[in-house]
C-alpha cells in the first residue's frame, strides 16, 4: 500500500472489496494516496490487496455502518481528513440518509447535494428528470401492488423489462415477455415493490454506451465514455465487457442530463442505442462511480483521484489521451478474455489495450485468489458433467443467524417472497414461530447463502433440539416446523440459484460443520424436495432415509358454493339440512366469521375456551396461536368463525385466506353440542363465505389423513419427510444402524407379500 508522505494529507476511505472497490482502491493507491477500506465478507478477493488497509466490519449495506464509520473516525487525528468513496447504491443511500451527521467528521464529494442524490438513486423519478431535459426515456410505470399489474397489460405492449424502484433490491433488471410471466415475476418479487415497468427498447449489448462525468456544482472536469460489448444478463444487466469509444454524443446527452443541478462528485448514465440511432435513458448512476471505472483509469481517465483531489482542494489533473482500452469482469465471466483476446493483437486494426478487474501485476494476491475461486468453478462443472446442478461454487459463503431479527434486510426480503408462494415459511410465520415455539425447545439456525457479493440468495431455517430414543439423547437438526407447520421448503432466489445447488451448498457445509448433530430429520415436504435432498445427500455421501409422513387434502374451486355442495356425498348434505332444521326448530343460532383485529381478543378468549371444552388436548403453545390470529388479522389472512347457540360461543374455527388459498388450520367445538353437527354447519358457513365472498381458487385441509377430510376435499397429495445421518457421530452411527434394520425389515417384508400374491 502506498502512503503519503505528508501524515497530514486526506486519508481515502473505501467502502466494500469487491471487484469494484478493488478497482477503486488500486486507482487511489497508484496516486500514492493512502488508502484504508471496509469489508464485511473476508472471502472476497480484494481483501488481499496492497492498495489498502482493511478493516473488517459486521456490515457494509445495514445502518452498523454509520455507526463504524464513527469509531473508525476517533482512531485517525482529527487533523486528517477522511474522503469517503461508497461502491454500490446502498453505500450510497445509508451515507445519504445520515448526510448531516457524517459531514461533520467526513469530507463525502457530494455533501451538499445529498437531497438530490437520493432523489435521482429512486427509478421512480427518472422519468421526470429526462421529460424535464427533453431527452429520450422509454414508457414507464411504477407498479405498488399487484393489482397495477393490470394497468400494465393495458397500456404496454410486450415484451417489457422490470427494475425494482429503491436501490440494491434482489434483483437488478428481468424481462417479460407476456402479461402472465410479468404477473409470475412481480409476485415471486412482492418483497421489492414498488417495481418499475418500462418498454423494452429493442437492441443487443452493443448498443448500449455510458457517459461518466466528474462535477463541480455543475462545472464538467473530467469525462469519459464507454461502450458495453457484453452483459449479464445480456442486455440488461451488470457490464462483463466493455470498451472506451470516442463518442462526443453521449458526454453531450450525459451533460445535458444533470444540467442546472449543480452537483458535486461523480455520476454517470446509461444509454441504449435503438435501430433509428435515438439514444435512450436507462438509468443514472450518482453519488459514486460506476461498476466499470476500471476501464475508465487503465484508459487514463482516473475519476478516482479526480474525486480525492477535488475533496481536499487540490487542483485537478487533466485526463490522459484515450488510448482504446478494452475491460474484462473476469470474475464473471471468467472466459470473457479468451473469446475477445484477439482485440488486443498488435495486428488488429482496431488494437485494444486489455484490462481486468483482478490481474494487476503490481497487486497479484487478489488475482491468484480469483483465479483460484474460478477455476474452481470450472472443475466443478466438469466434474459434475453428468449433474451440473450440483456443482460446488466457491465463492459462495453461509452464514448462520441464531435470530431471526438479527437477519440482513436482504434474507428478510428473500423471506418475505417466499410468503406469496406459502404463508407457513414466510418471514412474519417465522418471526412468531421462533418467538413462542422455537426458542423455547430449541436452538434455530437461519442458514444464508450469499454470492460473491455478500447477497443473500437462499435461505435453509433449521432447528436443532435435543431428543431422546432408547433412552439416549440425540441431536436433532430438523426443519423449522412442528405440528403447526403444514409444509417446509426452503427460500431460493430462482432467477440466482437453483434450489437442488442451494441445497448442495447447504448439506455439504452442515457436513463439515463441527456443530453436535446426530441426524438431520426435514418435512413435512412434497415428493420434489424430498427427492432432491435425498440425490444430493447420495451425492455427498450421507445416508438419507426417506419416509412417507401425511397426506394433504385440497380442493380445487371453479364453480359456485351451491355447485360445490351438490358434489358433496349425499350423507354431508342431508347431515346439514337435518341439523340446520333441528337448530331453527328449537334455538337461536347465528354465525360470526371475524376478518380483521375489531373485537380481536374477544374472539381469542372464544377461540381457547372453546379449545378446552373439546376433544382435543389444551394448546401447548397457547400464545403463539395468539400472534398467528392477530398476525392474519393485521395481514388480512383472518378467517375465524364462530358458531354461537342462544349467544354461547360453541364452534370454532381458524382459517387463514392467502394467496387465492383458503387454508383450514384449526377447529374445535365443545363436545356437548355434538348432537348439533355444529363443526359440519360451521364449516360450510366457512365454505360459503371463503368461495361467495374471498373467491379464492383453492381449500387446503393442510395435513392429516383424517377420513373426513374426503367428504369435502377430492384431491390429495402425499407429503414425506426424510432423515440425513450424521455418520461420523456415536448416536448417529446408532440410528444409521436402526434406520438400515428398519429398511431390511420392510425390503423382506414387501419381498414375502409380493411371493404370496404370485
Amino acid at each position: 500500500m502506498h502512503t503519503d508522505n505528508d501524515t497530514k494529507a486526506p486519508i481515502a476511505l473505501v467502502i466494500g472489496l469487491c471487484s469494484h472497490g478493488l478497482a477503486m482502491a488500486r486507482a487511489l493507491s497508484q496516486c500514492s494516496i493512502e488508502v484504508h477500506a471496509f469489508e464485511a465478507n473476508p472471502n472476497l478477493p480484494g481483501v488481499l490487496t496492497n492498495a489498502a488497509k482493511v478493516h473488517y466490519v459486521s456490515s457494509i449495506k445495514t445502518k452498523s455502518l454509520i455507526k463504524d464509520l464513527l469509531s473508525f473516525r476517533h482512531t485517525i487525528p482529527r487533523e486528517r481528513s477522511i474522503i469517503i468513496f461508497p461502491t454500490n447504491d446502498n453505500n450510497v443511500e445509508l451515507i445519504g440518509h445520515h448526510m448531516e451527521l457524517l459531514a461533520q467528521y467526513f469530507v463525502v464529494s457530494w455533501q451538499d447535494d445529498a437531497n438530490v442524490v437520493l432523489d435521482l438513486l429512486l427509478k421512480s423519478n427518472i422519468e421526470k428528470r429526462c421529460q424535464r431535459q427533453k431527452l429520450n426515456y422509454p414508457q414507464s410505470l411504477v407498479v405498488d401492488n399487484l393489482t397495477d399489474i393490470s394497468r400494465v397489460s393495458s397500456k404496454f405492449e410486450f415484451p417489457v423489462i422490470i427494475k425494482p424502484v429503491q436501490p440494491q433490491s434482489s434483483f437488478k433488471a428481468l424481462k417479460c415477455d407476456s402479461p402472465e410471466q410479468l404477473k409470475q415475476v412481480i409476485t415471486q418479487y412482492q418483497g421489492d415493490l414498488p417495481i418499475l415497468v418500462q418498454h423494452w427498447i429493442s437492441g443487443t449489448d452493443i448498443d448500449l454506451f455510458f457517459g461518466a462525468l466528474y462535477l463541480d456544482k455543475g462545472v464538467v472536469l473530467s469525462s469519459f465514455v464507454g461502450n458495453k460489448l457484453e452483459s449479464y444478463p445480456k442486455a440488461m444487466g451488470q457490464t462483463t465487457i466493455a470498451v472506451t469509444v470516442n463518442n462526443l454524443d453521449v458526454i453531450a446527452l450525459t451533460e445535458q442530463f444533470f444540467m442546472g443541478l449543480k452537483m458535486s462528485g461523480p455520476v454517470s448514465v446509461e444509454f441504449k442505442r435503438d435501430t433509428l440511432g435515438r439514444y435512450w435513458v436507462i438509468e443514472p448512476t450518482v453519488g459514486r462511480t460506476d461498476f466499470w471505472v476500471g476501464l475508465c483509469v487503465d484508459d487514463g481517465c482516473n475519476l478516482l483521484n479526480t474525486e480525492y483531489r477535488h475533496c481536499s482542494g487540490q487542483a485537478v489533473e487533466p485526463s490522459a489521451a484515450i488510448k482504446s482500452t478494452i475491460w474484462y469482469d473476469s470474475e464473471r465471466d471468467i472466459t470473457a478474455f479468451a473469446r475477445h483476446f484477439s482485440k488486443s493483437l498488435p495486428f488488429n486494426k482496431q488494437h485494444y489495450h486489455p484490462s481486468f478487474s483482478y490481474l494487476k501485476m503490481s497487486d497479484l494476491k487478489p488475482f491468484k485468489k480469483a483465479l483460484k475461486q474460478g477455476l474452481g468453478r470450472i472443475f466443478q462443472r466438469i466434474k459434475s458433467k453428468k449433474d451440473q446442478s450440483l456443482q460446488i461454487i466457491e465463492p459462495y459463503q453461509i452464514k448462520i443467524f441464531s435470530n431471526i431479527l438479527g437477519l440482513p434486510n436482504d434474507a428478510v426480503a428473500l423471506l418475505k417472497q417466499a410468503e406469496q408462494q406459502n404463508v407457513f415459511t414466510g418471514f412474519d410465520w417465522y418471526q412468531i414461530f421462533c418467538s413462542h415455539v422455537a426458542n423455547l425447545t430449541g436452538q434455530v439456525r437461519f442458514y444464508c447463502l450469499l454470492d460473491n457479493d455478500n447477497n443473500t440468495i437462499a435461505i435453509l431455517p433449521l432447528w436443532l433440539q435435543p431428543q431422546k430414543l432408547f433412552g439416549i439423547t440425540y441431536f436433532k437438526l430438523s426443519s423449522l416446523t412442528n405440528y403447526y407447520a403444514p409444509i417446509f421448503n426452503l427460500a431460493v432466489n430462482r432467477h440466482q440459484i437453483t434450489q437442488q445447488l442451494a441445497l448442495t451448498i447447504f448439506l455439504k457445509m452442515i457436513k463439515k460443520s463441527r456443530d453436535s448433530w446426530d441426524f438431520m430429520d426435514i418435512g413435512p415436504i412434497d415428493s420434489e424436495l424430498r427427492d432432491e435432498l435425498f440425490k444430493v445427500a447420495k451425492s455427498l455421501a450421507l445416508p438419507a432415509f426417506p419416509y412417507w409422513l401425511t397426506t394433504n387434502y385440497y380442493h380445487k374451486i371453479n364453480s359456485s358454493f351451491e355447485h360445490y355442495m351438490q358434489n358433496r356425498p349425499s350423507k354431508v348434505r342431508n347431515t346439514i339440512n337435518r341439523k340446520l332444521k333441528k337448530l331453527e326448530k328449537t334455538t337461536s343460532w347465528k354465525v360470526d366469521i371475524v376478518t380483521d383485529q375489531a373485537n380481536i381478543n374477544n374472539v381469542i378468549k372464544f377461540y381457547h375456551g372453546i379449545y378446552s371444552d373439546s376433544w382435543k388436548i389444551d394448546e401447548p403453545f397457547p400464545k403463539f396461536i395468539n400472534s398467528l390470529i392477530t398476525l392474519s388479522a393485521t395481514k388480512g389472512w383472518l378467517r375465524l368463525g364462530v358458531l354461537y347457540i342462544e349467544d354461547t360461543p360453541v364452534a370454532v374455527q381458524f382459517w387463514l385466506v392467502a394467496n387465492r388459498t383458503a387454508f383450514i388450520y384449526k377447529l374445535a367445538y365443545i363436545n356437548s353440542y355434538r348432537q348439533y353437527s355444529v363443526g359440519t354447519i360451521l364449516t360450510a358457513k366457512m365454505l360459503e363465505h371463503v368461495i361467495e365472498i374471498d373467491k379464492v381458487e383453492k381449500i387446503d385441509y393442510l395435513t392429516g389423513s383424517d377420513n373426513y377430510k374426503t367428504d369435502w376435499m377430492e384431491q390429495s397429495r402425499n407429503l414425506y419427510g426424510i432423515q440425513i445421518i450424521n455418520f461420523r457421530s456415536v448416536s448417529g452411527m446408532i440410528l444409521l444402524g436402526r434406520n438400515l434394520f428398519s429398511s431390511l425389515k420392510k425390503y423382506s417384508k414387501n419381498r414375502v407379500n409380493k411371493k404370496a400374491i404370485s
